[in-house]
């Protein structure tokens, strides 16, 4: 599914950056994401196989590891009311999918608390890699 992004970042991340350092998910956490989360996002769990949890683009973002987020799902640390947090923005700003809509990814802003819905997980994440429409890179030189 995330062909076109991993040959992206591999174009643009230094691997001997710590900072692009990611883990990819096995099975085993996947099968428990599904059962701690039902109806969580296939594109969510799909990025976690293929992409993995961690840092990318010299922090740019950070999507955390399974464990984290099914360990902590009823405290305060990974949810909040009907979001389940899934990383950040390294700004402040906190990465969730809604589960009251369909597990939507959604950014919750840290200073005013409104939440920014972005629909699908993969069109979310390339917004966030910086990835754009036409394959090109959106950062600034």
């Amino acid at each position: 599914m995330y062909e076109e992004e991993i040959q992206f970042l591999r174009a643009v991340e230094d691997p001997h950056n710590m900072t692009n350092h990611r883990q990819r998910v096995d099975g085993q956490a996947i099968d428990e994401l599904r059962r701690s989360f039902p109806g969580i996002s296939d594109e969510y769990l799909a990025y976690l196989r293929e992409i993995g949890a961690g840092s990318v683009r010299e922090c740019q973002y950070e999507i955390y590891e399974p464990d984290a987020v099914i360990e902590n799902k009823d405290g305060l640390t990974f949810s909040v009311g009907n979001l389940l947090i899934i990383g950040h923005d390294f700004g402040g700003d906190d990465f969730a999918l809604d589960a009251e809509n369909d597990f939507r990814a959604v950014v919750r802003d840290h200073e005013t608390g409104d939440v920014h819905s972005y629909g699908s997980f993969r069109a979310f994440i390339r917004d966030q890699m910086l990835l754009g429409p036409d394959g090109r890179d959106e950062r600034a030189p």
